[in-house]
């Protein structure tokens, strides 16, 4: 019975226990955070002086809720990342400063692209996407940027020892009970082989225990 309790002490936190702490912070969404654009999403667009590059600013969300925060990006610079959902480079909303306003008209006022106009952006302030044209490109459809804080993530590899540590500890307890158990079979069951009367030559010759007369 003792040793069918050894083997459950030794396989049980094999089983269910080494790796819990790890396991549970690297699986879900515990530390993970989602950047995206806020309902409304407040676009508004300004033409650089210099370049054809379009500055984008609009309002940007934590995970859907929360308060919202105004973000700005070259659109140009960082189309490839939008389109990997990776953060794009980021600069101050100032650099709006000076810089033209594009207009923008609402998907159901479209009726044709505006007289004189060179660059116009064709969105609902509903949506994370809009249709933008330039001189020099036709009319084209961007998204708005959606991607993944981060920060969580290196709050998760900079946990990930603890978790370890935590895994260790917990196995390292089960194998102290375990010998603990054993040490405490050893004080109640003496050693019987000790104790054991030694067999006399002269028994071994006659095994029924008496002498044998002719």
């Amino acid at each position: 019975m003792h040793v069918v309790q050894r083997l459950l002490l030794l396989v049980i936190p094999v089983m269910f226990l080494t790796g819990c702490a790890t396991s549970a912070l690297w699986s879900g969404d515990h530390f993970v955070h989602y950047r995206v654009p806020a309902v409304p999403v407040n676009l508004r667009l300004f033409q650089s002086g210099d370049t054809q590059d379009v500055l984008v600013q609009y309002d940007e969300w934590r995970d859907s809720k929360g308060p919202t925060r105004s973000r700005a990006f070259w659109l140009d610079q960082n189309e490839a990342r939008v389109k990997e959902q990776s953060r794009p480079r980021f600069v101050g909303i100032a650099k709006a400063q000076g810089l033209s306003s594009i207009p923008i008209i609402e998907p159901a006022a479209f009726a044709g692209p505006p007289h004189a106009v060179g660059y116009y952006a064709i969105a609902a302030n509903y949506d994370n996407t809009f249709k933008l044209e330039r001189p020099g490109h036709p009319l084209q459809a961007y998204e708005l940027p959606a991607y993944v804080e981060g920060s969580g993530r290196v709050k998760q590899v900079l946990l990930t020892p603890f978790a370890v540590a935590a895994d260790v500890s917990i196995f390292g307890a089960f194998l102290v009970i375990l010998c603990c158990d054993r040490d405490c079979e050893s004080d109640h069951f003496p050693d019987w082989k000790a104790k054991e009367k030694p067999h006399s030559a002269e028994a071994d010759k006659h095994p029924g225990g008496g002498s044998h007369k002719n």
